[in-house]
């Protein structure tokens, strides 16, 4: 038998499991947004130095160029794919499937390919 006091306590555990998840999927969710801000600005970077390189009819500079941005991208790509695993994986943890599922589909068209789907 399961006693009031058993029943109250086991769902003040899960609302609070719930909130926890929750709160780390916002906060998984914020530092993917940051990363993705951060690919936006390096391709903006590149496209300002590689323009450069090329008025110069400098192709190794601008394959250094190209290079050394593809690398900083791609860096970034990994760690965005990262979040999302550790946000997909805390999907399967939440015991009422409460998920942060707005952000998740906020993102925009990709202007390149990555591997996690995110828009950069």
């Amino acid at each position: 038998w399961l006693t009031f006091f058993d029943i109250i306590t086991e769902y003040v555990f899960n609302e609070t499991l719930v909130k926890l998840i929750l709160g780390i999927q916002t906060k998984l969710h914020a530092e993917k947004l940051v990363l993705q801000r951060k690919v936006r600005i390096q391709k903006e970077e590149f496209g300002k130095e590689v323009y450069d390189a090329m008025d110069l009819q400098n192709q190794e500079l601008t394959k250094q160029v190209f290079l050394k941005y593809k690398e900083n991208i791609e860096a970034l790509n990994s760690k965005i794919a990262g979040k999302d695993s550790e946000i997909a994986a805390l999907k399967t943890k939440d015991p009422n499937s409460a998920t942060v599922s707005s952000n998740d589909t906020q993102t925009q068209p990709s202007t390149s390919t990555s591997e996690s789907g995110m828009a950069l």
